[in-house]
């Protein structure tokens, strides 16, 4: 059956109408209907014809097959996958008219959505297929269904800058002040296309210039775009406050020398942007960024003549757009903080990574001061910072010994490895994970020497534990940043590690360190992934995958696995599916004995059961080639209460009666 739902799918694929009828000729109207419903590759016979234009297949599916409709599955555009589409969202977003016209006529829903909440008129508004549009809107499509974000069909269109549909869209009464989840309206789409056309239409249909989430008005999105037409358009609105035309044109210079590197046209806005405050008579005061170290204290030109000053020097040119966006569009703004990490990524491919590390760091405040914990953009600074670490190494090696800039590099990387401990602490102490009331606090770590850190983490009685209660791929948002941050946190660990035993470092500095790190990771132990793994398991797998364009390391890592068992994590807590971090190691013993072993032999000494069975019922023993047996010392970890535990359970023996109620979990766990 599988090899003719495989045929049957690719004769649909292919548009091969008399294969497909050859297939299914001599089948029974139950096997037909199975074959025909029956997906590959996510995917029905009758959605692929949908996506690929294959009319006469579709009409075949529908009248002679009985296709469902409306039974959904997953369509690649433009390289993503679209999960939960039905054919009539596929007809439409391909742009095939007459196979929409189809579906529709035999009863198709107009208002289907796929898992996003996508419509097929949304996806016809997307890719400008006005002719569909049309259709839809006649034969009753719902012009107000937005997406999962309360994206609209009109937002979208004027996103992607589609004139007639914008128009057909409001001729067929779209709301047109409709606000998404993150408070933008169609105007604001309007403005990151830069078309003044779509934009006259909106305010023709009673358009409102009001604030985004970001505090963002239409007229400062398009000078953040950079698109000067439309800046100019919603300037010359009377009612636009002059102080926000003046932001804006101070907007349009950053931009311009920030994402065109045009100079000369920057310093125009900045000219005309002085100008306006002195003839408005509104100066520029003394802005909270003034004197900020991480921008080398320079100040934002308050005149012509000071703006002439610099006109000369690039690089205070590139400081004062990074502090113009930031007064501008203040600290919340994405804009803000990605500039002020590029100018630090500019810095480190030129080698000065001093410069580099203030700006980041800056960044870095910046983002955990007003963000969320675990946002996006504050793990993408955390993984700069490993990747940059990391390349400050790979370019020691390249030094001569002797040289000594080889001693200043690991100096650098040594503030660096500071950076991350304050990093990660203030960026993990926001998680709702737990201290643990069992653990005692592991030797070498002396909490009362960083009150500061530990007075930040939150104390509830349960650990931080991803969304999702079954493993499974990292399909929610949550999952992904979590462990992301997880993956994250590791490499950082390594390359610290690393650094810190280099022969620069004195024993003071490696044991105050040490101290610190430590207490910061013990604060993690019991954060957890989607599939309730520890950091202690991704340490011993290969799951931790290397990040960016400079590895860190490779895991499992043997080095990494025994700083966390040092900092109090247990090597037998399980996961979903009930393996240990033992269970992880072994399973990557085949790609890489060395580490793998090593690792196992790290869990081992620290108390891990070499015997404990997973969901499936078997140990680490079970898993690993038995060649690599020899290798891990059975006899010293294999004790006599593991034996007899393992007799109990074999032969099911009732013991629950017989042994101390403290021995129960012992058991239970062979």
């Amino acid at each position: 059956m599988d090899h003719l739902k495989w045929a049957i799918f690719h004769a649909a694929k292919e548009g091969k109408l008399n294969q497909l009828k050859g297939i299914l000729a001599s089948k029974s109207s139950s096997q037909v209907r199975a074959l025909t419903s029956g997906k590959v590759e996510g995917s029905t016979p009758l959605i692929t014809a949908s996506r690929e234009g294959h009319l006469e297949v579709v009409q075949y599916l529908i009248v002679k097959c009985h296709a469902d409709m409306h039974q959904r599955g997953s369509v690649v555009f433009d390289g993503e996958t679209i999960e939960d589409a039905p054919p009539l969202w596929c007809a439409a977003a391909a742009g095939h008219f007459s196979i929409v016209k189809c579906l529709v006529q035999h009863k198709a829903d107009p208002n289907c959505t796929t898992q996003t909440n996508s419509t097929p008129l949304r996806a016809a508004c997307f890719d400008g297929h006005l002719g569909i549009v049309k259709y839809l809107l006649e034969h009753k499509a719902d012009i107000e269904i937005a997406n999962r974000h309360e994206h609209t069909c009109l937002m979208i269109a004027c996103y992607k800058g589609h004139t007639e549909i914008v128009r057909t869209l409001l001729e067929s009464g779209a709301s047109v002040n409709r606000c998404s989840v993150k408070r933008n309206t169609a105007l604001h789409d309007c403005a990151e296309n830069g078309s003044v056309a779509i934009a006259k239409l909106l305010l023709r249909y009673g358009a409102r210039t009001q604030q985004d989430g970001h505090g963002m008005t239409p007229l400062m999105t398009a000078a953040v775009a950079g698109h000067i037409q439309l800046t100019e358009y919603f300037s010359a609105i009377p009612e636009t406050p002059k102080m926000e035309r003046i932001n804006a044109i101070e907007l349009l210079g950053a931009t311009f020398l920030d994402k065109r590197h045009d100079m000369t046209s920057a310093h125009q806005f900045w000219r005309r942007a002085i100008t306006l405050r002195k003839t408005l008579g509104s100066p520029l005061r003394e802005a909270p960024t003034s004197h900020i170290p991480a921008y080398g204290n320079i100040n934002e030109p308050k005149t012509i003549s000071e703006l002439e000053e610099v006109r000369s020097d690039p690089e205070k040119c590139r400081i004062i757009a990074l502090l113009i966006r930031e007064r501008v569009l203040g600290p919340k703004h994405p804009d803000t903080s990605y500039y002020i990490r590029y100018r630090g990524a500019v810095y480190a491919d030129s080698g000065d990574f001093e410069k580099c590390v203030k700006l980041w760091m800056y960044a870095l405040d910046m983002q955990r001061g007003n963000l969320e914990p675990l946002y996006p953009m504050t793990l993408s600074s955390l993984l700069s910072f490993a990747e940059l670490f990391s390349f400050m190494q790979q370019e020691v090696e390249k030094v001569n010994p002797a040289d000594t800039n080889k001693s200043k590099i690991y100096n650098k990387v040594e503030y660096m490895c500071t950076v991350y401990y304050d990093g990660c602490s203030l960026t993990f102490v926001q998680l709702n994970c737990s201290a643990g009331s069992s653990s005692n606090i592991p030797r070498n770590i002396t909490p009362s020497n960083h009150s500061s850190i530990g007075n930040g983490v939150s104390r509830s009685s349960r650990p931080h534990l991803a969304a999702s209660s079954s493993c499974c791929s990292l399909c929610e948002a949550s999952n992904q940043r979590v462990y992301r941050a997880m993956v994250i946190i590791l490499h950082l660990t390594a390359l610290s590690d690393n650094v810190l035993h280099d022969k620069s470092v004195t024993p003071e500095q490696l044991k105050e360190s040490v101290n610190h790190r430590g207490f910061l990771l013990y604060q993690l132990r019991d954060v957890r992934d989607h599939c309730n793994r520890t950091l202690l398991h991704l340490a011993s797998s290969s799951r931790a995958c290397p990040l960016g364009r400079y590895p860190v390391t490779k895991f499992p890592s043997p080095a990494v696995a025994d700083i966390l068992l040092n900092c109090g994590f247990d090597p037998n807590v399980k996961d979903y599916e009930g393996k240990t971090p033992l269970h992880l190691a072994a399973e990557t013993a085949g790609d890489d004995p060395k580490s793998s072993i090593a690792t196992l032999n790290h869990l081992l000494e620290s108390g891990g059961h070499i015997d404990m069975n997973d969901g499936k019922g078997k140990c680490i023993l079970d898993i690993t080639n038995k060649s690599l047996h020899p290798k891990i010392n059975r006899t010293k970890h294999e004790t006599l209460q593991c034996l007899a535990s393992r007799v109990i359970m074999r032969h099911r023996l009732p013991y629950k009666e017989v042994i101390p109620t403290n021995m129960h979990q012992f058991v239970a766990l062979h």
